[in-house]
């Protein structure tokens, strides 16, 4: 059976759901492996339920930013008037989200007389790691010390003051573009310098294919956005993240530990990302 390199985190979710795999370490990759004697089926099952299991965690933040997009721009339901949810309903179909999901979000949205609010917490993460958490929330103070019993358990480490994480991240506007059809890196090399936008990076989908990445500044991300798309090219985010200015490496231990502490932070249903210095 060939062998393929995963993630750790990638992994947490076959771990959870108790699925029958040895692991080799060769850092800084995990090589999973079938043991001998386990039915086909059982892996195939528990493959299954990782894959279903992360996709409704995605549906989950995708529906919290839908209703925070609506929330803070007055109740705005029509895409074509509020550029942020325009946004996110794409990201939602290209996750495959279901319609009928989308429209009662929305719908919840309007009714809802929660004083929901996004929130940006800091902390120290395992190692040299700091983490810039994200979360959306009607009771702040709740959400804050659900937060700081996560890290306790599972990173032994706290919340931080303001100023502990932000420093070592900038806020930029990222544009991911769809696996398919997308360009290599040295022709998005040539549409970055054509459209604007201010570096180019790359990440790998599941069948290891590199997937081209734009940074613009995030006051520039829809017309960037806008540019990228005239040219042909499917986006499929295209959002103000938070990018770490010096990436740091952490030893395999520490690594683990950051991977199952941020795991478990975005089980939190009011979390919807977790952002750490690390190279990715």
């Amino acid at each position: 059976m060939s062998r393929r390199f995963l993630p750790f985190q990638l992994l947490l979710p076959l771990i959870r759901h108790n699925c029958p795999l040895t692991f080799t370490r060769i850092s800084p990759q995990w090589i999973p492996f079938r043991q001998k004697g386990h039915a086909h089926w059982q892996n195939i099952k528990h493959v299954k339920e990782a894959k279903d299991h992360a996709r409704s965690r995605v549906f989950d933040k995708l529906a919290q930013r839908i209703f925070i997009a609506v929330k803070e721009n007055g109740g705005q339901t029509n895409p074509q008037f509020n550029a942020e949810l325009k946004n996110i309903l794409e990201e939602c179909k290209a996750n495959n989200m279901p319609k009928s999901t989308i429209e009662a979000t929305l719908k919840r949205a309007v009714a809802s007389k929660e004083n929901t609010k996004p929130a940006v917490f800091e902390a120290r993460g395992p190692g040299r790691s700091l983490l810039i958490i994200e979360g959306v929330s009607s009771n702040l103070s709740k959400l804050k010390n659900d937060l700081i019993y996560v890290l306790k358990k599972y990173g032994q480490t706290t919340m931080g003051s303001a100023g502990t994480a932000s420093h070592a991240f900038q806020r930029r506007g990222v544009l991911r573009l769809a696996p398919g059809g997308a360009p290599s890196m040295e022709q998005a090399m040539d549409i970055a310098i054509e459209v604007g936008a201010e570096d180019v990076t790359s990440v790998h989908d599941e069948d290891g294919t590199e997937i081209p990445v734009f940074l613009c500044a995030w006051s520039q991300l829809v017309s960037i956005k806008q540019k990228i798309e005239a040219k042909g090219l499917k986006v499929l985010s295209a959002r103000p993240e938070y990018i770490p200015t010096n990436p740091v490496e952490l030893d395999p231990e520490d690594d683990e530990k950051l991977w199952k502490l941020i795991d478990k932070l975005e089980e939190h249903a009011e979390v919807v990302k977790v952002n750490a210095n690390i190279d990715m």
